[in-house]
């Protein structure tokens, strides 16, 4: 559990939301209550993790890129905050030991699996590491929606899913590969949306622009 202002700030930025954005959030009771959780959701601003954070029922830790904190201020202000850096052109194994030992504490771990930001608000195949961290630490991964974020004077809504299960995806990475996760995510992702009257659809990944170094 977080402890000093944090939580505080966290709850006085939801109240705020809540009257200036009219912010939403189904199924925010579906995130467990106690032990490691991951929060998978769609990524189309750079508002999305702090405004996931507020919406959740727990305080979440976050991946952020590591181009973030290379101003000291910044970096200060990100790590205050729970988020500790990815480095997305190689496999980061210290990323991946830090998001380990965050979810052994039975924490929640944000992640926006598409891997960078949608542009045209679409929603793009989940990458495998959602699938590799949930397998590795038994934690649930609870498909998140979030819409609003590009225009938030329009109104806000953060849509939480039904959690997918460390059972679940141990099974069907073993029978069908963790592609098949991948597409499960990415489907769970979607429908949490769906429920909200929020998304958006699917981006046509045959013709998927190539990631860009600065999302």
């Amino acid at each position: 559990m977080r402890k000093g202002p944090l939580p505080l700030l966290y709850r006085m930025a939801r109240l705020a939301a809540k009257v200036i954005f009219r912010l939403r959030d189904p199924g925010r009771n579906l995130i467990p209550a106690s032990g490691p959780v991951i929060l998978a959701a769609n990524h189309t601003s750079d508002w999305d993790p702090p405004v996931l954070g507020i919406a959740s029922r727990r305080i979440p830790y976050y991946m952020a890129k590591a181009e973030l904190f290379r101003k000291p201020l910044v970096r200060r202000l990100l790590t205050w905050v729970g988020a500790f850096p990815l480095n997305r052109r190689d496999a980061d194994t210290g990323a991946i030991r830090t998001a380990l030992e965050i979810l052994g504490r039975g924490e929640v771990l944000a992640m926006f699996p598409e891997g960078t930001r949608s542009r045209d608000g679409l929603l793009r195949s989940a990458r495998p590491g959602v699938s590799m961290l949930a397998r590795r630490s038994g934690a649930p991964v609870v498909p998140t929606y979030i819409s609003g974020t590009a225009r938030p004077l329009r109104g806000l809504t953060v849509a939480f899913g039904p959690p997918v299960t460390p059972e679940e995806i141990e099974d069907l990475a073993r029978r069908d590969g963790d592609g098949a996760v991948s597409r499960l995510l990415t489907d769970r992702i979607a429908d949490a949306g769906r429920r909200a009257g929020v998304f958006k659809g699917f981006a046509d990944h045959e013709n998927e622009p190539s990631r860009r170094e600065n999302t």
